[in-house]
């Protein structure tokens, strides 16, 4: 069964309220609904990984699914890339059908099949965080290595969070569109959520299911200055890791890459790794 936490960004209350206040609370809903299905989409197809999904966090006009998605190959993050979008799209056609069935239903539905289908294509933009960004950087790695596909999409996502920033700012002149700034700010807290970027890739151990193909084991000596934030970004996904933990040239700690779920119990990603506790 697919379990996750769903969490609220502090943005998205207050861009509620605002919306409430100018009449468009129903589009909100709407929107949010669509969110919600469209992140779940990814998690019951990362389910079939075996990658585990932690929280949906809802933010101004979106939400975003946090997992263990690096560990996922290239095929296998385009898949679950784009089940966001295509469950968006059959949604809005199973609403769109009852139409034919019961047309009494138009009145109250169609604003929300516009939203599935206008959240479907938006969604396929090449840029971080969207799905487009993560079927873009799994197509990057092949040829430039992951740090370099993911610094390429952030930078896309930054551009493109400008770019619809400066739509919302032409629209001042003519007939306002919140829905350009509400995406703008979408994209940009997205991008600088730090306390979740950091658990997205390499953190957590290999799926299981991948033993029988055999994973191959690293040791990887770390400075006991080094923060634990600092050391998930070192690590790959696809190693299964023993850390030896060194300070002044010599040994102070080992830990395993199992060991890790338990470490972030205890202990946040600004903690040195020399002072760890276990």
């Amino acid at each position: 069964m697919v379990k996750f936490r769903i969490k609220i960004h502090p943005l998205f209350l207050i861009f509620g309220a605002f919306l409430m206040l100018i009449g468009s609370g129903y589009l909100f809903l709407a929107y949010i609904l669509a969110a919600v299905l469209h992140e779940f989409a990814h998690a019951v197809a990362a389910s079939f990984y075996g990658i585990r999904s932690e929280n949906i966090t809802l933010y101004p006009f979106g939400a975003v699914m946090f997992g263990q998605y690096g560990k996922l190959k290239p095929s296998q993050e385009t898949i679950v890339a784009l089940a966001g979008p295509v469950f968006n799209l059959i949604v809005s056609v199973v609403f769109t059908a009852m139409w034919w069935l019961a047309p009494v239903l138009y009145a109250y539905t169609d604003v929300f099949v516009i939203v599935n289908v206008s959240m479907a294509v938006f969604n396929l933009l090449p840029v971080y965080p969207l799905d487009g960004g993560r079927v873009f950087a799994s197509l990057l790695k092949l040829k430039t290595g992951e740090v370099k596909a993911l610094k390429t999409v952030r930078f896309l996502g930054y551009f493109a969070a400008g770019f619809f920033m400066l739509f919302y700012i032409c629209t001042v002149f003519t007939k306002i569109n919140y829905s350009f700034i509400a995406v703008s700010f979408f994209m940009l807290t997205a991008l600088f959520d730090k306390e979740n970027r950091g658990r997205t890739s390499g953190i957590f151990s290999p799926p299981s299911a991948n033993y029988k193909y055999g994973v191959e084991v690293r040791t990887l000596k770390a400075d006991g200055d080094l923060t634990l934030l600092q050391l998930f970004r070192l690590m790959s996904p696809q190693y299964y890791y023993i850390i030896d933990v060194v300070s002044e040239g010599k040994s102070v700690k080992t830990f395993t890459h199992g060991d890790i779920e338990n470490i972030l119990v205890l202990n946040s990603g600004q903690t040195r790794l020399k002072d760890i506790r276990e």
